[in-house]
């Protein structure tokens, strides 16, 4: 993945990991501790500013009980990525 789809993405993430978060009773410290993470970088990847890796992810998805693909919604923004791609790859194409 290119560093502007990165940012695409990072730009239209969607999470409902402050819902989850509240459901469960924790703080953001206290997310934190559980996933490894500051407090504000909790609240980076609520509020949509920071992309989590795909190991955070996964313990969100395993702490939360919830798939990553639902705690971390996509798929509204799927054809524009797709363009994107696709823009990439004629790019590399035309450049070999």
């Amino acid at each position: 993945m290119t560093a502007l789809v990165k940012y695409i993405l990072l730009l239209s993430m969607n999470n409902i990991v402050r819902q989850l978060r509240k459901k469960k009773r924790l703080t953001q410290e206290e997310l934190g501790y559980l996933t490894g993470l500051s407090r504000q970088a909790i609240n980076a990847i609520e509020k949509g500013k920071f992309m989590p890796s795909v190991v955070t992810a996964y313990k969100f998805s395993r702490l939360f009980d919830f798939p990553i693909d639902v705690i971390f919604d996509f798929s509204e923004y799927d054809a524009e990525i797709k363009e994107i791609k696709d823009l990439e790859d004629r790019i590399d194409f035309v450049h070999g």
